[in-house]
C-alpha cells in the first residue's frame, strides 16, 4: 500500500486511539495510523482548526486532491471551525473508489456534481455520493418504473381502451383506478399514482428526458431520498391544486419534474456566487418548463385533461426544495425563512384537505 509522502515533521510515534481503531477495522492499521499522524502533527488536542489543517495538507507534496479540496471547502464555509480525528479520518478514508464498478460510478458522479453542485460542496458531495452509491439504484428503479408505466399506459390508452376523446372521458371518469380526478377526493393514492399515466407522445418524451437527464443525476449527488422527496412533494402539490380548481383529470409527472428542476433554480439563486453559468441554467429550466407546458396544453385539450395545476410543482420546488438540497448548516435568519416556507406549505396542504375532503365530499 502506497501513501502520500510527508516531511519528517509529520512522522512521529503516536498510539492508536479509539477513533483510529474504529476506522482500522475497515481500512487497515497502516492507512489509519498514517492519517492519524498527519492529524496529530497539526495539533495535540482532540480537534484541529480547519484553516490550520488545510495549511498542513497544502505542504504535503502528494496529498490526495479530494482530501485537500474538502478541507478547503469546510474552511471556506466556517473559517473558525474545527475537525475531530474521527471526522478527519472519515474525509481521508471513506468514499474513495476502489473497484472498477466504483470507479465507473465515480466518473458519473463527477459529471453530475460538476453540473448540479456548487463549488463549496463539490468534494464533500462526491465523497458522500460514493458512500451511498448502492442506494442510488432505488431512485433509478423508481424513475424507470414511472417511465415504463407512462409508455405502457400511452400504448394502452391510444390503441385499446380509449382511441377517441369521447370514450377516453368516460373511461377516465368511471374505470381508471390511477388517474387524478377531482371527483375522487377520498382515494388518496391518486395524488401520486397519476404520475404513472400518460396519454400523449410529446409529454411522455419530455417526462422521460427530464427523468434521465435531471432527476437521476440529482438523486445521485443529493442522496437517495432528497430528490424523490421533492418529486413527490411536487406531485402532491399538483394534485391538491387540482382538487381546488376542480380540474377534470390530470396525468403525467410534469408537476413533480417541475418541483425538482425549480428546486435547483432556488439553490442557484440562494448560492449565486458558488455556481457557474447561472443565467444559462435558469434559462434552460424555464425554457424546458415552457415547452413542456405548451405541449401539455396543446395535446391534453383533446382529452379533457388539464395542465395548469402542474405549475404548482414550481412552487413546491422553490419553497421546500432549496432547503432539502442544503448541505451546510443554515444561519438563524435562514432557519426562520425555512420555517416560514414549511408552515406555508403545511397550511396550504391542510386547507386543501379540509376543502377537498370535508367540505365537498363526494364522487
Amino acid at each position: 500500500m502506497v501513501f502520500p509522502t510527508v516531511s519528517p515533521e509529520f512522522m512521529f510515534n503516536t498510539s492508536m486511539d479509539e477513533p483510529s481503531q474504529k476506522f482500522a477495522q475497515f481500512f487497515g492499521t497502516d492507512k489509519i495510523d498514517y492519517w492519524s499522524r498527519v492529524f496529530y502533527s497539526a495539533t495535540k488536542q482532540e480537534s484541529v482548526g480547519l484553516v490550520k489543517l488545510a495549511s498542513k495538507l497544502k505542504r504535503m507534496p502528494d496529498c490526495p486532491r479530494s482530501i485537500l479540496d474538502e478541507v478547503l471547502e469546510l474552511s471556506s464555509w466556517n473559517p473558525t471551525g474545527a475537525l475531530t480525528l474521527e471526522e478527519f479520518l472519515a474525509i481521508a478514508t471513506l468514499g474513495k473508489p476502489r473497484t472498477a464498478r466504483e470507479r465507473r460510478a465515480f466518473r458519473f458522479f463527477q459529471v453530475a456534481a460538476s453540473i448540479f453542485v456548487n463549488r463549496l460542496q463539490h468534494a464533500r458531495v462526491l465523497r458522500i455520493a460514493m458512500i451511498d452509491y448502492p442506494l442510488f439504484l432505488l431512485p433509478v428503479a423508481m424513475y424507470a418504473i414511472i417511465c415504463i408505466g407512462q409508455l405502457v399506459t400511452l400504448v394502452y390508452h391510444s390503441t385499446w381502451c380509449c382511441p377517441n376523446p369521447a370514450k377516453a372521458t368516460s373511461y377516465f371518469r368511471y374505470d381508471d383506478k390511477l388517474i387524478m380526478s377531482s371527483e375522487r377526493q377520498v382515494e388518496i393514492w391518486r395524488c401520486f399514482s397519476y404520475v404513472l399515466l400518460q396519454i400523449d407522445t410529446f409529454p411522455m418524451i419530455s417526462n422521460t428526458v427530464a427523468h434521465v437527464l435531471a432527476c437521476m443525476p440529482f438523486s445521485a449527488i443529493h442522496s437517495a431520498w432528497k430528490i424523490p422527496f421533492i418529486y413527490f412533494l411536487g406531485s402532491l402539490m399538483t394534485a391538491l391544486t387540482g382538487f381546488l380548481s376542480k380540474s377534470p383529470f390530470m396525468v403525467g409527472a410534469s408537476g413533480a419534474i417541475y418541483a425538482v428542476l425549480w428546486a435547483h433554480v432556488a439553490d442557484v439563486a440562494f448560492n449565486y456566487g458558488q455556481f457557474k453559468n447561472n443565467v444559462p441554467r435558469i434559462v434552460v429550466v424555464a425554457t424546458f418548463t415552457a415547452i413542456d407546458y405548451y405541449g401539455a396544453l396543446r395535446w391534453r385539450s383533446q382529452h379533457d385533461i388539464v395542465a395548469l395545476p402542474h405549475l404548482a410543482g414550481i412552487i413546491a420546488g422553490i419553497t421546500l426544495g432549496r432547503d432539502v438540497l442544503r448541505n451546510r448548516a443554515p444561519t438563524k435568519r435562514e432557519c426562520r425563512v425555512i420555517w416560514v416556507w414549511c408552515l406555508s406549505y403545511l397550511t396550504f396542504f391542510i386547507f386543501c384537505i379540509v376543502h377537498g375532503v370535508f367540505l365537498d365530499l363526494g364522487y
